[in-house]
C-alpha cells in the first residue's frame, strides 16, 4: 500500500500502544536492506555521540530514540510510520529520492539506493 508518492508498506503488525506523534521522541528498531537483500552494515557509524543507541552485533541493526520530525529521520522513514502505534512494526519500501538520494553514505549505502526498511515503534521517551 502506498502511504507517501515514493514510500510503500510492505508489510505491517499494528501495535497495541498509543498512536505515535509528531515531535515526540520513541526508542525504534531500524533494519535497512538495499533493494538486491543485502543487509546495510552501519561499520562506519560511532555511539559516542548519541542518548541513546545500540546496535546489533552485526550492525545491522539499531536501536535508538528518535524524534519523529523530518530534522531527525530519514524523509521515506518519516512519512513511512505517521499512523503507526507504540509496539507496531512495518516494513517499507523507500525510493532514493526519500532515503540517502544522489549521494548515499560513503562505504554502506551507494548512490540512488533504494530500500527496504523495518522499523518497530518500542516505546516513548521523554
Amino acid at each position: 500500500m502506498k502511504i507517501h508518492k515514493g514510500v510503500e508498506i510492505l508489510s505491517e503488525t499494528v501495535g497495541s500502544g498509543e498512536l505515535i506523534e509528531r515531535g515526540n521522541s520513541y526508542i525504534m528498531k531500524i533494519k535497512m536492506w538495499l533493494n538486491k537483500g543485502e543487509a546495510v552494515a552501519w561499520n562506519n557509524v560511532s555511539t559516542t555521540n548519541s542518548e541513546y543507541l545500540q546496535f546489533s552485533e552485526d550492525r545491522t541493526v539499531f536501536i535508538g530514540k528518535k524524534r519523529v520530525d523530518r530534522e531527525n529521520l530519514v524523509d521515506g522513514i518519516f512519512y513511512g510510520i505517521q499512523g503507526m502505534k507504540i509496539n507496531g512494526n512495518r516494513r517499507l519500501k523507500i525510493s532514493p529520492h526519500l532515503a540517502y538520494g544522489e549521494n548515499g553514505v560513503e562505504g554502506i549505502i551507494p548512490p540512488n539506493a533504494l530500500l527496504i526498511v523495518e522499523v518497530t515503534i518500542l516505546n516513548k521517551t521523554e
